[in-house]
């Protein structure tokens, strides 16, 4: 960690480190596995800990273990979710359980949990489960954004948001979690982040990415990572042994180079 604290990140570290060390407790008690992802697993790999300017906790978790897991988090005494019906919309975060009734802390630690299903072998099921997503992602934001995009993409953002006015957040999420699972029948196809963002859909995994794992160190601990983690780290930054430049080092979520 980095002990001057250049990039004002170390005390929210800190917290999400606890956090962390709560949630593999929790997962090696009830036998769930998991897998530091994204710029947490860039950083166990290129820091043993934190990326220094990085301020988020992001894990992998398979479907066939995600259900198990929401309920041992529902039931644990220290660990809870948070209410993602207006703060995460379709992304689960955990977080401890006395924060949530604790609405004057200045910095509430989150760990991300991004699932893991399958890619429909049937490139028209690919494709149909790729845009019914974002659909969905369009009708449970809680507000348009209009930077970018042609004026297509922005109509049809303006048709999804519309239409998710008109339907109870809970449905959406449930809709969401059965449009994720769709063409999940086959361990041997390919794995992709349905409840992430939207760009990181076309990102595909090997079937068997998380078939096996390994203690890495992290920071003061170890914590699970996938003993494929090369594969992955290389799909999402590149060449990811190299930071960016001076100027461009600060949290970046999704999958960009950090």
């Amino acid at each position: 960690m980095d002990n001057d604290n250049y990039y004002g990140a170390l005390r929210a570290q800190k917290s999400l480190l606890l956090l962390l060390k709560e949630f593999h407790r929790l997962c090696i008690e009830k036998g769930i596995q998991y897998s530091l992802a994204y710029g947490s697993l860039l950083g166990a790999i290129r820091h043993n800990g934190f990326i220094p300017w990085d301020d988020d906790l992001d894990i992998f978790v398979q479907r066939e273990y995600y259900n198990q897991l929401i309920e041992c988090i529902v039931n644990d005494k220290v660990l809870s979710l948070e209410d993602n019906s207006s703060i995460s919309l379709w992304i689960d975060k955990v977080v401890f359980r006395d924060q949530l009734l604790n609405s004057e802390s200045a910095f509430v630690p989150r760990l991300d949990i991004f699932v893991l299903d399958r890619v429909p072998s049937n490139p028209i099921v690919r494709v149909f489960k790729k845009y019914l997503i974002l659909l969905l992602q369009g009708m449970m934001k809680s507000k348009l954004s209009w930077k970018k995009g042609s004026i297509i993409h922005k109509l049809c953002a303006l048709f999804s948001y519309l239409l998710g006015l008109f339907i109870p957040m809970r449905w959406r999420q449930v809709w969401y979690r059965k449009a994720s699972q769709l063409g999940n029948n086959s361990s041997d196809l390919l794995l992709a982040n349905y409840n992430g963002e939207y760009a990181d859909i076309d990102r595909h995994y090997p079937s068997d990415m998380m078939s096996s794992f390994l203690e890495h160190t992290f920071e003061d601990t170890k914590i699970k990572i996938m003993a494929d983690y090369d594969c992955c780290l290389k799909l999402q930054y590149g060449d990811y042994m190299v930071p960016p430049a001076e100027n461009q080092r600060m949290p970046r979520h999704g999958g960009k180079q950090l």
